[in-house]
């Protein structure tokens, strides 16, 4: 709840949302492991998680950098279009 909170008073949704979608897995298995005492898989399970976090974290990011979720686009709808002479 920490994270949410503190990400949510740095700024807007669009840059909070990436973070937490990364940390969230990483938490949850961490609270598994060492709160629960729950064991990890090794060999092939591993490498298929971190090349399956790999993926996410590259997607995370591409999504966040995605210009339909910019400012500029929202203004650019937004502004409204010159009228020109004769068009009522």
């Amino acid at each position: 709840m920490f994270l949410v909170q503190s990400a949510m008073n740095a700024g807007r949704l669009i840059a909070a949302q990436p973070g937490l979608t990364l940390s969230d897995p990483i938490v949850s298995i961490l609270w598994g492991v060492l709160v629960f005492g729950e064991r990890v898989r090794g060999g092939w399970y591993v490498a298929l998680a971190v090349v399956s976090g790999l993926v996410m974290t590259a997607a995370v990011v591409v999504l966040a950098r995605s210009p339909l979720l910019s400012d500029e686009s929202a203004r650019q709808e937004e502004e409204p279009r010159p009228v020109r002479e004769g068009q009522g």
